[in-house]
């Protein structure tokens, strides 16, 4: 065995010991940018598995997944009279929930990505409501509703709350709905946010969205003066995150969640008490993660300049009956062979 290995087991028993006088209640699992390959994914089928062992355990309503965007690659779902793009989408998306919807005790909710948005075009917004309503008949939802911005409310359980935002709709340059959503404006879900964040009612909150806030992935690096508006140099994308920061600032959330980068990453936060991002949903579709440690404080990131890139993975977070919630960071190689490269507990 590796030293590597050996710290990371060493780590995971320590942890172990650690939570021992604590009961999981509930699990949240969070897988981003999965919508390539379809049911057949080493990543997907992997979930498959620890989702149903996770039901199993805790019963019918404890737990939940939630896909993080870039459900449907290359531009989401598109119109039925392109036929053959339309059933390669269905496709895509069956495979996702076949692999998340194990049994009518799990909870199973897609947020939307850029991809999902006509790759930010121009049929984005009726692409979008297209994937909502093949999701309705499939019995789970997509969240926001409807091309809205969010936020939307769920909870975890008794002691977790979910904040769902489509950070699409911030960015998105072509039609997307305003006067029918409520709210309609930027700064009117700014204003949301840091409501729904100041009446937890005491639980702890996570935000769920597709763009990082931080990552160590292509979009937040360094880039050349072309960086789009999906690349946090750009500074449409820096606006979107100044004024959703800023809503965080009189109660935190616990953590914000996010894909869009193929990279799997914690990080202490700063607006949030840390950053997730859950990108590397599909197998053999990982971009490398250069941490610069003068924009975050990394715990974790993969895959490193060493590390297979053909490797994907997902992220469970467990939230005990008492105490802090800890989260797993769960690769998976192409053959379907899982390991726990990381465990944080979320003090």
């Amino acid at each position: 065995m590796s030293m590597s290995m050996m710290r990371v087991c060493a780590l995971v028993l320590l942890f172990a010991a650690h939570i021992a006088c604590a009961a999981v209640t509930d699990s949240v699992f969070l897988v981003g940018d999965a919508g390539l390959r379809g049911e057949n994914d080493a990543v997907l089928r992997a979930l498959r598995t620890d989702v149903t062992a996770s039901s199993a355990s805790l019963g019918p309503g404890h737990v939940t997944v939630i896909f993080l965007g870039d459900n449907v690659y290359d531009n989401g779902v598109p119109d039925e009279q392109d036929t053959r793009s339309f059933r390669a989408a269905l496709k895509r998306l069956r495979g996702e929930v076949q692999n998340a919807a194990v049994n009518d005790g799990v909870r199973v909710f897609f947020v939307p990505g850029n991809h999902d948005w006509d790759k930010a075009g121009r049929r984005g917004l009726a692409n979008i409501r297209r994937q909502a309503a093949e999701l309705t008949t499939m019995n789970v939802e997509m969240l926001p509703r409807q091309g809205c911005p969010g936020p939307e409310i769920q909870n975890a359980g008794e002691r977790l709350q979910v904040l769902f935002l489509d950070t699409q709709w911030w960015l998105h340059k072509f039609d997307k709905p305003t006067t029918t959503c409520t709210p309609g404006t930027k700064e009117g879900v700014a204003t949301a946010i840091a409501s729904a964040l100041a009446n937890a009612g005491g639980r702890m909150t996570i935000v769920v969205a597709h763009h990082p806030l931080t990552s160590a992935g292509p979009h937040g690096r360094d880039l050349e003066s072309d960086a789009t508006e999906q690349d946090q140099q750009n500074a449409a994308n820096r606006a979107m995150r100044d004024a959703i920061t800023r809503s965080f600032t009189a109660a935190p959330p616990l953590a914000w969640v996010s894909g869009h980068e193929h990279t799997l990453e914690v990080l202490k936060g700063t607006s949030a008490r840390y950053f997730l991002v859950s990108g590397a949903g599909n197998a053999k579709h990982a971009d490398v993660a250069i941490p610069d440690l003068a924009r975050g404080d990394w715990l974790f990131a993969f895959p490193l300049r060493n590390q297979p890139r053909s490797n994907g993975g997902y992220m469970r977070l467990d939230v005990p009956d008492a105490g802090a919630p800890s989260v797993f960071v769960i690769t998976v190689d192409p053959r379907g062979a899982k390991q726990t490269r990381f465990v944080q507990r979320l003090d």
